[in-house]
């Protein structure tokens, strides 16, 4: 089975002169581009948009967003096949050891921790 997974939130950084870059160009998402593009050290805000909700984390100065997805799937070994499949997004900031990071998941439950593995 080879299907294309389809996220339910995508990150848009806001820079500290007011522009913005999102994770696609268009709805359609013909264009995207990786976090690895991302100006990191100029980024005020980190956001999470989809399903008609948004989230953001202010980052403070000196520090560095941080931005991932953790994707998980259940198996069943009574019934054929794979279980539900689940993505937690994750924005947050980091500095020297410390930081903080904000857990989305699909359904829009969130935990904010200082804890980077607490998910």
């Amino acid at each position: 089975m080879n299907s294309k997974v389809t996220d339910a939130y995508t990150w848009q950084v806001t820079y500290q002169d007011g522009s913005s870059l999102p994770e696609y160009d268009s709805e359609e998402g013909a264009t995207s581009r990786g976090f690895a593009e991302v100006r990191s050290e100029s980024v005020s805000m980190l956001s999470l948009l989809g399903q008609g909700r948004g989230y953001s984390v202010h980052i403070p100065e000196g520090a560095l967003p941080v931005f991932f997805r953790r994707r998980s799937i259940t198996l069943s070994v009574t019934e054929e096949g794979e279980g539900a499949r689940e993505t937690t997004h994750c924005i947050g900031w980091s500095r020297g050891e410390s930081g903080v990071y904000l857990f989305v998941h699909d359904d829009g439950s969130t935990l904010l921790t200082d804890d980077f593995q607490a998910v």
